[in-house]
């Protein structure tokens, strides 16, 4: 398993990544053609979604 963070703090970007490849990470045309597209949750949505059902 690889993992991939990149997180916005105080304005900055800092990214980690636990293969150290040039490979890696992956390009976003590359996840999208390999793995499902995430999807993003918030909050608001799933409340939306509770009060649909």
């Amino acid at each position: 398993m690889a993992l991939y963070l990149r997180i916005r703090k105080s304005g900055r970007l800092i990214a980690y990544k636990s293969i150290n490849r040039q490979c890696w990470p992956p390009t976003e045309e590359q996840i999208q053609h390999t793995y499902p597209i995430p999807l993003v949750l918030l909050p608001k949505d799933m409340e939306a979604k509770r009060r649909k059902a």
